[in-house]
C-alpha cells in the first residue's frame, strides 16, 4: 500500500518525464480515463494501453503499490471521492429534502416550487459537467453508425423512447429495444460492428439493459451509456459514458437530467445533419404520414364556441 499521502494522479504527472515509453502509456490512459480504470480489468488495461499485464503489475510496484489491485484501489478512491462531492445536496434540494422530512404538512405548491428550482439548479451544473470530448464523440457516433440499437427500460423507458423518437425522425435504422416489443435479444440479433447501442439506466439498474450492452460490445458494436455515474454496471461495460448524475431522488428518479442531455445530443445531431446536407429526413416523413392522417388539421384542436351552428 502506498502511504505517501499523494495521489495517484500526482505520482503520475510528477514521474511522467522519468517513466519509459510503456509505462508512459499506462500513465497517460490512467490520467485521461481515471474513472473508467477504476473498475477496469487488468487484461482490458493491458490490451488498451499495448502492453503485458506483466507490465502493469511492475508500474504499479514502480508507484509503490503492492500490485494491480492495490493500484486499482486508489484510483477508486479518488473518482468515488469525485463522485460524493458532485452528489452533495444544494440549497434548492435541502429545501425539498427539509419539506419532505418534516412534521408538518406539505405545502403542494410550495413544494412544485422547489422541486422545479432544484431541478434547474442541477442541469445547470450539469451543463458544466459533461466532458466535451465524450459528447463529441457521441455525436459522431451516432452520424456513423450503420444501426442504432437504444435501450432503457423501466423508469429509463421514457428517455430511451425519446432519444429513439428524435433520432428515427433526422435519420434511418434505429431500433427501440425493449420487453414489451419482444424478446431482447431477438431484436439485438442483427447488432454488430459498425452499429451503435445506445443504453439509458440509473440505480437501480436494469440487468437487461447491462447484458444487452455485453452483448453489442461482445459482437463488435460501439456502446454508450446514459447513467447516473462513471462507476454504474453501464459505465464499466461502455465505450463512451455521459453522465447525468440524481442529486434529488424523492419517490422516484427525475426525468430532467436525462430528458435535458437527450435533447441537446438531438439538437446536435440535427445541426450536424444539415449543415452535411441531409437534413430532409422531418419533412419527407410529415409528407408521408399526412397521407394516414394521423394528426388533427391546423384549427382543429381549436376550443368550439357552442353558440356556433
Amino acid at each position: 500500500m502506498n502511504d505517501s499521502g499523494r495521489s495517484v494522479l500526482d505520482q503520475l504527472r510528477e514521474l511522467y518525464p522519468e517513466l519509459s515509453a510503456s509505462h508512459r502509456a499506462i500513465a497517460q490512459f490512467v490520467i485521461s480515463h481515471t474513472a473508467h480504470c477504476a473498475f477496469l480489468p487488468i487484461t482490458r488495461l493491458a490490451e488498451t494501453t499495448g502492453v503485458s499485464a506483466a507490465t502493469i503489475v511492475r508500474f504499479a510496484q514502480l508507484l509503490g503499490y503492492s500490485g494491480y489491485p492495490d493500484f486499482q484501489a486508489a484510483i477508486q478512491g479518488i473518482v468515488l471521492n469525485q463522485i460524493d462531492s458532485t452528489q452533495q445536496l444544494d440549497a434548492p434540494a435541502q429545501q425539498v429534502s427539509s419539506m419532505l422530512s418534516g412534521e408538518t404538512p406539505v405545502d403542494r405548491y410550495q413544494l412544485m416550487r422547489a422541486v422545479m428550482i432544484a431541478q434547474a439548479e442541477h442541469l445547470t451544473r450539469l451543463a458544466d459537467a459533461i466532458g466535451k470530448d465524450e459528447f463529441e464523440q457521441t455525436i459522431e457516433s451516432i452520424i456513423a453508425a450503420r444501426t442504432i440499437y437504444i435501450v432503457g427500460l423501466r423508469l429509463s423507458s421514457a428517455a430511451a423512447t425519446a432519444l429513439w423518437h428524435g433520432l428515427h425522425l433526422l435519420r434511418p435504422n434505429v431500433v427501440l429495444a425493449n420487453t414489451n416489443n419482444g424478446f431482447l435479444p431477438d431484436q439485438l440479433a442483427g447488432c454488430g460492428e459498425g452499429d451503435l447501442l445506445l443504453g439509458i439506466t440509473y440505480r437501480r439498474y436494469m440487468v437487461d439493459t447491462i447484458q444487452s450492452m455485453k452483448f453489442a460490445r461482445a459482437r463488435g458494436a460501439r456502446v454508450i451509456a446514459i447513467t447516473d455515474h462513471r462507476l454504474s454496471p453501464a459505465a464499466v461495460n461502455a465505450d463512451l459514458v455521459l453522465v447525468t448524475p440524481v442529486i434529488l431522488q424523492l419517490s422516484h428518479i427525475p426525468l430532467a437530467p436525462s430528458l435535458a442531455l437527450i435533447s441537446a445530443i438531438l439538437e446536435c445531431v440535427g445541426v450536424a445533419y444539415r449543415e452535411r446536407g441531409a437534413g430532409d429526413r422531418p419533412r419527407e416523413l410529415v409528407r408521408q404520414t399526412s397521407a394516414f392522417h394521423l394528426f388533427t388539421r391546423s384549427g382543429d384542436d381549436a376550443p368550439s364556441d357552442p353558440n356556433t351552428p
